[in-house]
């Protein structure tokens, strides 16, 4: 709301969980670490 100045009647936050075998970051699955 602060950055870009908008009410927070405008707002709307998804969230959106995915399982830890199905992600990872630099070429390694989380579930691997």
């Amino acid at each position: 709301m602060d950055a870009y100045q908008v009410p927070a009647e405008t707002v709307q936050v998804w969230i959106h969980e995915v399982p830890t075998d199905s992600w990872g970051a630099a070429g390694t699955l989380t579930a691997d670490r």
